[in-house]
């Protein structure tokens, strides 16, 4: 085969897209595929595939008799301007192979992700089927995942380390490394337990919620170290509990837990200074706002969210509650009927038939767990940006 010249930057390119893992910069060497250095510093490449007249255009070497291209009666003025006219078309071709080498390697990362998404949805099916007490109910649901959607344990590997060097959950481990924070301190929700009557149902939802952390999770084993769920199941407490019942308690617990995971004591003058507030507020209160998900959110699961188990199956869905909200007062002209919700409405809480209305909680799909905690530690994100007015559901899926 003829051999071609060719640029060393489009020759690496060509290299990496034919697989040459070899480093052949400089000269003299020669790669497992056939790519050298010539004396003169230009690549030979007398395996790859490059069209002849696009190697020559893009070396910048003056046409050789015989070379593709070349002409007895073309002059180094007229080259040029064969040159110049051929280079658009090279670079299009080129551009046009690196396109369809990546529009390849997208279609099979989609692919692999598909099945990975299956596998992932029988695991947790096979998961839930198993008793919470059994020690080897994860290996046996795995077991029962590489039966019935089947994947190279390379490829799964793949997935995982492709998590790893992504970004990731910035939002969540940057919380994590507040230097604020005791360097065990927890991620995690609250979640409140206000109906007792499906213990099936139920053990569904917490498994789901765990097993979500597991998968999503895995790549990064600090931040799946440190989650923390905290079950709020006491019945005496909690059954029938309303929704602001359950937000009073949780402002008591989470300011509490705070206190329990702050380094240091907050000094409330450089509290201020850090947010430039100059107003007088305690500094407890004060830092509240501002600090991880964990203290600002959390999880009730009633009647209805019981209900929603046997018929969403592995889509089951909680309630967020936000801490800091608060009762809105509407003039006559907002209200549907002055003081309560209308018959016919169709909305789940508060009081007008405004599509945003903000009624202090919302739903969310369990396997949003993560996710929603994430988007709510981005500062560009927070309540009011994910807020879906029930009965609509947030999820991800």
């Amino acid at each position: 085969m003829q051999a071609r010249v060719l640029d060393k930057e489009k020759a690496a390119k060509t290299c990496l897209a034919n697989k040459c893992k070899d480093k052949i910069y400089g000269q003299g060497k020669k790669g497992k595929c056939g790519t050298e250095i010539s004396s003169k510093g230009w690549i030979i490449t007398p395996t790859h595939d490059v069209d002849p007249v696009d190697a020559l255009v893009l070396s910048g070497l003056p046409p050789r008799p015989g070379a593709p291209g070349y002409s007895q009666s073309m002059s180094t003025l007229s080259y040029k301007v064969f040159r110049n006219s051929s280079t658009s078309l090279a670079n299009t071709r080129l551009n046009s192979a690196a396109s369809a080498v990546k529009a390849v390697e997208a279609t099979k990362r989609s692919r692999s992700w598909a099945r990975q998404k299956a596998y992932d949805e029988v695991f947790l099916k096979a998961l839930d089927k198993l008793p919470i007490r059994d020690r080897n109910r994860v290996p046996k649901a795995f077991a029962a995942a590489q039966e019935a959607q089947p994947i190279n344990p390379e490829s799964h590997k793949s997935n995982l380390d492709h998590e790893k060097n992504s970004e990731g959950y910035p939002g969540i481990q940057g919380a994590l490394g507040d230097y604020n924070f005791k360097v065990d301190s927890p991620w995690g929700l609250a979640l409140y337990r206000t109906a007792y009557n499906d213990e099936a149902a139920w053990r569904r939802i917490v498994t789901q919620i765990k097993c979500t952390v597991e998968i999503r999770a895995q790549g990064w084993v600090n931040m799946l170290k440190r989650h923390q769920l905290v079950i709020m199941d006491d019945q005496s407490q909690f059954d029938g509990a309303t929704i602001d019942e359950v937000r009073d308690h949780f402002r008591w617990w989470s300011l509490k837990e705070l206190k329990r995971n702050w380094r240091h004591p907050p000094v409330p003058e450089d509290v201020l200074a850090r947010f430039g507030c100059g107003c007088d507020v305690d500094e407890w209160d004060f830092v509240h706002g501002v600090e991880p998900a964990r203290y600002n959110y959390c999880l009730v699961v009633d009647d209805m969210c019981l209900e929603c188990v046997e018929w969403m199956r592995d889509r089951a869905v909680v309630k967020l509650v936000d801490r800091t909200w608060k009762f809105r007062e509407y003039g006559p002209d907002d209200l549907l009927i002055p003081g309560k919700n209308g018959e016919n409405c169709c909305w789940d809480g508060g009081v007008t038939d405004y599509p945003h209305e903000e009624v202090g909680w919302m739903y969310m799909e369990v396997n949003d767990y993560i996710t929603m905690q994430e988007d709510l530690e981005d500062a560009t994100f927070g309540w009011e940006q994910i807020y879906w007015r029930p009965p609509l559901i947030r999820g991800h899926g």
